[in-house]
């Protein structure tokens, strides 16, 4: 069910803390005080157990003492735990109470409180959700589509998946739309420009070396990427040289 889990314990206050969107969908428990700000602004309300849908960018803050769980799911599994089109869910996150009891929820909360180690809490979550799992990844007509984007890091273009698979355009738009929330042009995007950010960070490229070995055309074509994922143009991109997002790279699976 899911890809991946990170616990999060914030021992200082953390004023901007800059991500980048990896495609995926996430199950958050959050501990303590921590807001979110969306790539347009907005602040989303956050529940103490929510969905966080596919998106480009956002920053977090968080007060001292506050804890994070977030689980990576695999993005077309949206609508199956939430029965709402994921196109509707831009910007905000899926109260998990509208899919889950509020009984069980609360006492999943509070187990998981003091738990620090990954592998114990993911037991925990299992437990309490195993019922569930069946339903949230029933397979659904995109799926092979998505994980055919990821393995290939991105290096897809849409004639490529309408030859492979029986959909038209439109169709392949409105599946996109359902499952995931965006377009499939936004999507492989999205998935390319995490690998490429990958390669800058952890092989030390330059902006030269990444326009060449992704296909840009030039620099500003590049530049239109990086506003698009990150809110700024590849000037700005020491600022992810803060040893975070490296980390998560390191230690991140892509599928």
């Amino acid at each position: 069910m899911f890809l991946s889990i990170t616990i999060i314990n914030y021992d200082s206050e953390i004023t901007s803390y800059n991500l980048i969107g990896s495609g995926k969908v996430y199950l958050n428990f959050i501990y303590g005080s921590i807001q979110k700000i969306n790539s347009d602004g907005t602040r989303p309300e956050l529940g103490r157990i929510q969905l966080q849908p596919v998106e480009n960018y956002f920053s977090l803050q968080a007060e001292k003492g506050a804890k994070l769980i977030t689980l990576a799911i695999k993005p077309f599994h949206w609508n199956n735990i939430t029965k709402e089109d994921a196109k509707n869910a831009r910007n905000s996150h899926f109260d998990m109470s509208m899919a889950v009891s509020g009984a069980l929820l609360n006492l999943l909360y509070q187990e998981l409180e003091q738990v620090n180690c990954p592998d114990k809490a993911l037991e925990k979550i299992d437990n309490y959700f195993d019922s569930f799992y069946p339903q949230w990844t029933k397979i659904t007509p995109i799926d092979e589509i998505i994980e055919d984007i990821f393995k290939s890091q991105g290096r897809v273009a849409i004639k490529d998946i309408l030859n492979k698979y029986p959909f038209s355009r439109s169709t392949l738009n409105t599946y996109f739309y359902k499952q995931i929330g965006v377009s499939p042009k936004f999507f492989i995007k999205l998935i390319q420009f995490n690998n490429l950010l990958r390669e800058f960070l952890l092989e030390k490229k330059t902006i030269s070396e990444i326009i060449k070995n992704w296909d840009y055309y030039d620099y500003s074509h590049l530049k239109k990427d990086f506003i698009l994922f990150t809110g700024g143009p590849p000037k700005n991109f020491e600022k992810f040289r803060d040893g975070t997002l490296e980390m998560i790279f390191k230690n991140f699976s892509y599928w």
